[in-house]
């Protein structure tokens, strides 16, 4: 769960290194797909994340994550959404 810039909830998919002593830094191996939900609880949208990619932050019109790189460095990356 991520609580966004602009007042929104993103609810992700659990994830087994949720639950278990694992890499808290491990990344998803495949696409993820979060629900954005407003604050009272209403269902804004549903985004596809990309494998690879941890979501760290939400706006109106971004997601910043983090990926590795071939050298298996923290790389930090910005998308921008489309409505």
């Amino acid at each position: 769960m991520v609580a966004a810039q602009d007042n929104v909830v993103w609810i992700g998919p659990p994830s087994v290194e949720d639950f278990i002593l694992a890499d808290p830094n491990s990344l998803p191996k495949g696409s993820t797909l979060w629900s954005v939900y407003s604050v009272t609880g209403v269902w804004l949208s549903d985004v596809i994340l990309p494998p690879r990619f941890r979501l760290l932050d939400a706006g109106a019109n971004f997601v910043a994550g983090v990926t590795k790189d071939e050298d298996d460095n923290d790389v930090v990356l910005v998308y921008s959404l489309r409505k």
